[in-house]
């Protein structure tokens, strides 16, 4: 059994943050409240592995080349203690799926942690075909993501 956390990335302090190459605009910069990580720690503390579900990006492995595009400001603040969760609990999370960026990316977090970023429908030179199928296996722990 599996079970799917949705989070709200722009819950945190960080939010409010000026965006970097900006004057006043704020509301880009990701981060969680401190209610918020304390349920995502209770229920990583939880038998069942999960998938993650959020809206801002992660700083992943290779951030520099993969969300290059997207810009620092617009990911999960790079000192959020989401970062230590993950890294304390990394067989328990399966895959993270973040958006933001309109971009299609895959990438690791703390080298283990599958990280996909999703394109909206319409994106990618506006092919309406823009849509991601996650399969899982129940039994087996597996998963795959489908491009269509």
């Amino acid at each position: 059994m599996h079970r799917f956390l949705f989070l709200n990335s722009v819950r945190g302090p960080a939010y409010w943050d000026v965006c970097i190459g900006r004057q006043a605009e704020s509301s880009c910069t990701g981060s969680f409240d401190e209610m918020q990580l304390w349920w995502m720690e209770q229920e990583l503390m939880r038998p069942e592995p999960v998938f993650m579900f959020f809206h801002n990006p992660v700083y992943s492995d290779s951030w520099y080349t993969v969300w290059s595009a997207v810009g620092n400001s617009f990911k999960v603040v790079s000192a959020d203690a989401f970062y230590t969760l993950a890294e304390t609990y990394p067989d328990k999370i399966r895959a993270i799926f973040v958006g933001h960026g309109h971009l299609w990316a895959e990438d690791t977090l703390s080298g283990t942690i599958r990280v996909y970023e999703t394109s909206s429908i319409g994106d990618g030179m506006g092919s309406p075909e823009n849509i991601n199928v996650v399969s899982v296996d129940p039994a087996g722990g597996t998963f795959s993501v489908t491009r269509y």
